[in-house]
């Protein structure tokens, strides 16, 4: 499945984030999961010390 990135940030705002920098988090963290999903490299996979706004299945 594939998004937009304009459908991320859409879907994160319902999810109540509404910071900038939230939203490039949850938009990047959203990115890093498919790319990683998919095995495609992704050049943003960095790990957070902080909890994911993405939930684990």
């Amino acid at each position: 499945m594939s998004l937009t990135r304009r459908e991320i940030l859409e879907q994160l705002a319902r999810l109540g984030i509404k910071t900038v920098g939230g939203l490039k988090r949850g938009c990047r963290e959203y990115e890093a999961y498919w790319s990683n999903t998919l095995g495609r490299p992704a050049c943003s996979l960095v790990p957070t010390q902080s909890e994911s706004f993405i939930p684990e299945a």
